[in-house]
């Protein structure tokens, strides 16, 4: 067997550390309780529906930063 081509390989989901506040954490635990899911799930969830929202033009992945995630905080 090959080497899986670099474009098969980067359609596999990606690991991510973030921080976030407190609030936003607490809102996630919460959510993920009632819904039954993990936490790392429910917080996949929420990324992934905040990224089908946002405008093609706002979220381009560029070639060399393809592991780089834009959020805009709310927070300042």
């Amino acid at each position: 067997m090959g080497v899986p081509s670099l474009a098969l390989a980067s359609r596999k989901p990606q690991r991510v550390t973030i921080t976030i506040p407190w609030s936003t954490y607490q809102t996630l635990i919460k959510e993920s309780d009632e819904q039954g899911r993990s936490l790392s799930n429910m917080a996949a969830y929420w990324l992934e529906r905040q990224a089908d929202a946002m405008a093609p033009e706002r979220f381009v992945a560029s070639p060399r930063r393809q592991h780089t995630i834009h959020l805009d905080s709310q927070d300042g």
